[in-house]
């Protein structure tokens, strides 16, 4: 490197040039040393995945580039595992013959048959007459009632006994004399979910000789014609027998009472007697 166009340089000038050129061919040197970094791709992990396995009848198809679809797999999971369990409740074993040592066709005398002398009205329900008994059972337990109950007596028009009696409001007192037994805690359990059993006096209903409905027989004075004593309990626990009376207030003598049980599901009717 020349001076042109200065004088000669001073010794201080010159230290300082030279110290610029090595920090310069310093420099230079590093740069034909240092080699360029080398770019990191991302890693394609989709390439690692393992693919769902294919359920039967069902094949899935992965690819390579993208993958099982992840809005899919929970509904694919449960279909393989729904397959799988079935799979594992199989046997491989042959179903037993029906008619195999140990184990009874079914026949016709397996089904129980109706009872002949059962009658049921045109509305349905099942015809009883008074102290005819009634009832229910679960399936399996025929042969162990429930509820088996039978109106013992129907009065029409009676006398109240109780101090606070009135007159009927709706026509006329109907009062029923009703004798009940229940089974055991656990038969209620399954059939009431443990709730108590009762003859609710607002599941009656009365239908007249002329077919006419009445879906509400139950005023207040029906609740004070009788002294309390008389009453049929409200509420009927398992393994309880009781008897009492309900009083109705229907608008005619004349016509049929039901009993319709939402608790089991069943109904009955009973003719209402001449007075």
């Amino acid at each position: 490197m020349s001076w042109y166009g200065r004088g000669s340089p001073s010794l201080l000038e010159q230290a300082q040039h030279l110290a610029v050129l090595t920090l310069m061919d310093a420099g230079q040197q590093r740069a034909r040393t240092v080699k360029p970094a080398r770019l990191a791709l991302p890693h394609r992990c989709v390439e690692h995945r393992q693919a769902m396995p294919p359920i039967p009848g069902r094949p899935l198809t992965v690819s390579p580039h993208e993958g099982p679809d992840m809005n899919r797999l929970p509904h694919l999971a449960g279909l393989a595992l729904t397959a799988a369990t079935l799979a594992g409740c199989s046997s491989a074993e042959p179903a037993a013959d029906p008619t195999a040592p140990g184990v009874d066709a079914a026949t016709a005398d397996s089904t129980p048959s109706p009872d002949p002398t059962e009658s049921i009205s045109a509305r349905g329900n099942l015809v009883k007459k008074v102290g005819e008994p009634a009832g229910f059972t679960l399936p399996g337990q025929e042969d162990d009632p429930v509820v088996t109950f039978a109106v013992k007596d129907i009065q029409v028009d009676p006398t109240c006994t109780s101090e606070m009696a009135e007159a009927p409001e709706i026509g006329h007192f109907i009062v029923m004399n009703i004798e009940a037994e229940t089974g055991s805690a656990a038969q209620f359990e399954e059939a009431f979910m443990g709730e108590d059993y009762q003859f609710n006096p607002n599941w009656w209903k009365f239908v007249d000789a002329q077919g006419t409905t009445a879906n509400n027989i139950v005023s207040t004075p029906t609740y004070s014609c009788l002294p309390e004593a008389e009453a049929l309990p409200a509420m009927i626990g398992p393994a309880e027998r009781v008897t009492g009376k309900i009083v109705l207030d229907t608008p005619s003598t004349e016509g049929t009472l039901i009993f319709d049980d939402p608790q089991s599901g069943n109904a009955w009717e009973w003719e209402v007697p001449a007075p």
